[in-house]
């Protein structure tokens, strides 16, 4: 397949972002010997859904969420001629219950507490919590102590507490029936991990077995289903390591961790009818589903539906995970219907409810790779409605193509042959395009960043404007939805692999501000944010303010998409924006030359008074409000704007030229104070587009190529530490997007120095988590952030047109 170059002709008609070939060629993986990735994602497909591995072995710790670590547990396991080997997860903990002498958990009871106990034994509570379902802990009152009645009480709870010093009492908490029960783990080979999907493989006794974990994020119309579905799948395949033939069975569950915020919340479960063709588990969602106020702001929620599908050679079913597992582990195969609950609910650390799936196979003698079970798993997450848009409830995308969450999933399963064709063709090519530009490291470290950036969206179908929107969450830092500052860094990704879906996301934006909702924008620059994800609520006066920043880019970005988007015959902006645009045009040219007082993107750093990095972007705004006004025909108004971003960029030089730098703020009495001017980046982006090879020479409008050499060259020379180049003068810290930014318009051995610097940052920082975007750039320590979108930045090489 082959991506696009940033050249009109090859950019029309909207959504041709990407020709595939289906041709199942091998990707060249990230996690490849001698780099050791700080995370690796395994179901990473929604702000919602987003399931890592954050360990060198899949088998060292429990999976977790991407935005907070938290404990998201799904397992895994192997069994190879009878001997069974885990693959997924730690060992399955104690099967004691935990009891505690002398202490009290109070509240949780259930209905009925305390009840009378003809023993005076705390044995006798816990045998009546081991016999009611309902129970996941006890606490025990002997009789006569403390004054209490002279028989003894026993209170049965739905879950366990705060723990309280009470000599009168003693409590225990009933086992989880967390991890598998198999000490025994496989010996993990390797672990790739390519732009959609993730490789792992293990030797298993005779026996090597490979699970490859798929997002199918493939842009373009062949393939909008396959990303609409909030699916990710997990195919198995098994060959012989010794030339012999041996019996494989192998084993995967998933737990409602991933649709509650708490092992303490009460699940819902439910069996599927079977449909022709596929095995459909079931679903599991939190018994009673956090309202969409009580959302907002969190990394993880109650809320959604897991659903479980697999091909027509697995097993699957739903059933206590402590049965389940264990009836794999003792040697059986596990069947469909076995330990099932057909309906109902529980808590999870009362039974750990799964959806499982198992399946065998004869591994022939000789190294062909076998297929378990014929095909895929498919885990799936229904999380309907998807977004309240100031009142309006959007629903998924996906339920515009399908009537019901589990033809949702069967979906996935049916049409995944296809769909892994078009995911190993664009991991092959991605791959091949970021070697070509920057060799391994590139490589590396775009397939890390991937899918983790386009991970942070989630489409939606709007039907008051009957268009598809892709609504974006900032993960780990506020929660915000739809944050202008968040898509403009990882917008290199965005604009360059599917411009279609980049616009998409700025719909929302546009509609808000041109008073497209119940809510009046009144504000003479552009929004930051809608509100806190999943939510779209707030005001213009509830706002963070950052006007040269959120106006610069729109207008920016609209300029990018008008040349990628349009057919060059008329503008490709609708026209009820216009007013809007040329509002924010007007606000840039008053504005952009001295910001002021103000936040930037870097809010983390307070507000800078008159930014240079910030006075930049509004500059070259200017400059893309007048490609906007060419190509309304408005060349008046356009050669206007051109001349003033010139004569700004003059006031620009001679106010913050620093003996071989240019400086923080206009006319810094700190001399040595500078910032990286990142925002250079979009000039180079807008004066290449038209180009059919990028310029082998810095563009020289509105700033002369000059003043960006000048600049570059003080950072290579004088700014650069182990792992990158700090953000500005007063930190070491660095930004992964921004330093991306900065390398992506040096030469080509600049460009190779800032991403080795980037992939020795992923191998050595000490944090395990998903691709951190601020980082100290001496130690590699994680500053803050973890699974942001901003990490698409890194992409910017290729978005110049490399």
């Amino acid at each position: 397949g082959e991506l696009p170059r940033p050249c009109r002709a090859e950019h029309r008609p909207p959504m041709r972002s990407l020709v595939l070939a289906l041709a199942a060629v091998a990707g060249i993986a990230a996690g490849e010997a001698g780099f050791r990735p700080p995370s690796v994602p395994l179901f990473a497909r929604a702000p919602f859904y987003s399931v890592w591995s954050a360990a060198d072995r899949l088998t060292d710790e429990t999976t977790s969420w991407g935005a907070n670590g938290a404990s998201t547990e799904v397992v895994a396991a192997v069994r190879v001629d009878g001997a069974t080997y885990r693959v997924m997860g730690q060992a399955s903990g104690s099967d004691e219950w935990t009891v505690q002498l002398g202490k009290d958990i109070p509240g949780n009871d259930l209905p009925g507490m305390p009840v009378s106990l003809p023993e005076n034994k705390w044995e006798a509570c816990q045998q009546r919590c081991n016999a009611t379902g309902a129970c996941s802990a006890w606490a025990f009152g002997p009789a006569g102590c403390g004054g209490d009645p002279q028989e003894a009480q026993c209170w049965l709870k739905s879950s366990s507490g705060l723990v309280m010093d009470n000599p009168c009492r003693d409590f225990g908490i009933r086992p989880t029936g967390r991890g598998f029960p198999a000490n025994t783990t496989a010996q993990q080979l390797s672990v790739d991990v390519l732009p959609t999907r993730t490789v792992y493989s293990f030797r298993a006794g005779g026996a090597v077995v490979n699970l490859t974990f798929t997002t199918p994020f493939v842009p373009g119309e062949a393939m909008e289903a396959a990303w609409a579905r909030e699916a990710s799948m997990l195919d198995v395949s098994a060959a012989s390591a010794d030339g012999a033939a041996h019996d494989v069975a192998f084993y995967f569950d998933a737990t409602a961790d991933l649709v509650t915020d708490s092992i303490d919340t009460a699940v819902a479960y439910g069996v599927y009818p079977q449909s022709a063709g596929v095995a459909t588990t079931g679903w599991m969602q939190a018994s009673s589903p956090q309202s969409f106020s009580q959302m907002q702001g969190q990394d993880r929620v109650s809320f959604g539906k897991l659903v479980l599908a697999a091909s027509a050679g697995w097993s699957t079913g739903l059933a206590s995970g402590r049965v389940v597992r264990g009836v794999f582990a003792s040697g059986s195969t596990p069947r469909g219907g076995q330990s099932i609950f057909d309906s109902g609910s529980s808590t999870p650390g009362t039974d750990n409810p799964v959806l499982w799936a198992s399946a065998s196979v004869r591994v022939a003698a000789g190294g062909a790779a076998s297929s378990v079970g014929g095909g895929t798993i498919a885990l799936a997450m229904s999380f309907d409605p998807a977004f309240s848009y100031f009142g309006r409830l959007l629903r998924p995308y996906w339920t515009t193509l399908y009537s019901s969450d589990q033809a949702m999933a069967e979906a996935a399963v049916t049409e995944h042959p296809a769909v892994l064709a078009a995911c190993v063709a664009l991991d092959a090519n991605i791959t091949g395009r970021l070697q070509a530009a920057g060799g391994d490291d590139y490589r590396i470290v775009g397939s890390m960043a991937y899918r983790q950036s386009w991970s942070s969206t989630t489409p939606v179908w709007d039907p008051a404007t009957s268009s598809r929107w892709l609504m974006l969450k900032e993960i780990s830092s506020g929660s915000d939805s739809q944050t202008s500052d968040v898509i403009y860094p990882a917008f290199p990704l965005y604009g360059w692999a599917d411009p279609a879906a980049a616009w998409q996301m700025l719909i929302p934006l546009m509609e808000y501000a041109n008073n497209g909702t119940d809510v009046q924008y009144n504000l003479a620059w552009a929004p930051h944010h809608l509100g806190k994800y999943p939510v779209g609520d707030i005001g213009p006066s509830q706002q963070e303010q950052m006007p040269v920043e959120e106006t610069a880019f729109m207008l920016i970005s609209l300029a990018y998409l008008e040349e990628r988007l349009g057919d060059g015959k008329d503008t490709w902006l609708p026209r009820k924006y216009w007013p809007l645009v040329d509002t924010w045009g007007e606000f840039l040219r008053a504005k952009a030359e001295i910001p002021g007082l103000e936040l930037c993107t870097d809010d983390f750093l307070g507000p800078i008074p008159n930014n240079t990095n910030l006075a930049a972007k509004g500059i070259i705004g200017m400059g893309a409000y007048a490609r906007l006004m060419r190509a309304r025909g408005n060349d008046t108004v356009a050669s206007e704007y051109e001349a003033l971003a010139v004569q700004y960029t003059k006031f620009w030089q001679d106010h913050c030229w620093a003996l071989d730098h240019y400086q923080l703020k206009y006319s810094d009495p700190a001399l040595l104070s500078w910032s990286t001017k990142y925002n250079f980046m979009l000039q180079q982006a807008l004066a290449n587009i038209n180009q059919t090879k990028p310029s082998p020479t810095l563009a020289n409008f509105p700033f002369a190529s000059s003043i960006i050499q000048t600049e570059l060259d003080y950072y290579n020379n004088h700014q650069f530490n182990k792992y990158g180049v700090p953000l500005y003068s007063e930190a070491t810290f660095a930004k992964a997007d921004w330093f991306s930014f900065i390398g992506a318009i040096m030469d080509k051995p600049g460009f190779l120095r800032v991403m080795a610097a980037l992939r020795a940052f992923l191998n050595d920082t000490p944090q395990r988590v998903p691709f951190s975007d601020w980082y100290d750039s001496i130690s590699g320590d994680q500053r803050g952030f973890r699974n942001r979108a901003v990490v698409g930045g890194v992409f910017a090489r290729l978005y110049l047109g490399y």
